[in-house]
């Protein structure tokens, strides 16, 4: 079956269902699905980011896991 077929055959069959907990889930998931995003990047800027982490962490450029926690409740 290609993925046409199986998105009509599931459109059927959430149109037929009257479960609405079923349905919240259903848009959950599909809300949380649409936030994930695989961001590809070369090897080369991965290690860029890699060796600018390095760099900040021995110029004492980083704050605590906690310290991070208290700003984010700033927000």
């Amino acid at each position: 079956m290609d993925i046409q077929s199986e998105k009509l055959q599931l459109i059927h069959r959430i149109i037929q269902t009257s479960d609405e907990q079923l349905l919240r889930k259903i848009d959950v998931l599909l809300s949380k699905s649409g936030k994930k995003k695989n961001v590809s990047m070369s090897l080369e800027a991965f290690f860029e980011k890699i060796d600018a982490s390095e760099k900040a962490f021995e110029e004492n450029k980083t704050i605590s896991h906690s310290e991070l926690k208290d700003e984010i409740k700033k927000w």
